[in-house]
């Protein structure tokens, strides 16, 4: 197998694994939304921690393996050729840093559950995971578009 088809399918296999990550972040997502008390809402979390910690890694292969892509496919194309390769490398760090900032609020939300949990959390915690809450749903509509954009880009490479 030569360097361009190894890296291709490389490309090809964290883009799924990525996108299996965010349907099931969205389907664990509308559980946690679902469960009535907090130990249920908790093991829900828990379950997710394992997408959290798979997405970045998908991320980096996602961007090793285009830039090798590109290195080894043969077009030509350097890191800042064409406009639409730049708002594709833009926008996965975009994707890369709005996932940081996630996983930090995650923990947040998942430190605040435990504590709703047990009963021992202090004044202002039910709001405070109403707006972990929130964010979360935001993440999570966020990223879904930029990872849509960023095929729409890759399938389509419009010239601009």
């Amino acid at each position: 197998m030569q360097a361009f088809h190894f890296s291709l399918l490389l490309h090809l296999v964290a883009f799924g694994i990525l996108s299996s990550v965010i349907v099931g972040g969205w389907v664990l997502n509308t559980q946690y939304f679902r469960a009535t008390d907090f130990g249920a809402k908790l093991q829900v979390l828990r379950q997710l921690r394992p997408f959290g910690l798979l997405s970045p890694l998908c991320i980096a292969l996602l961007l090793l393996s285009g830039i090798g892509n590109m290195l080894l496919g043969g077009k030509g194309y350097t890191l800042f050729s064409d406009l639409w390769l730049t708002a594709k490398i833009v926008t996965f760090l975009a994707v890369a840093a709005i996932g940081v900032f996630s996983g930090i609020r995650s923990k947040q939300r998942t430190r605040l559950t435990e504590q709703m949990t047990v009963g021992k959390a202090p004044h202002g915690t039910a709001e405070a995971l109403k707006s972990l809450d929130n964010q979360q749903r935001w993440f999570l509509i966020i990223q879904t578009l930029l990872i849509l954009i960023i095929l729409t880009l890759s399938v389509s490479k419009p010239h601009a």
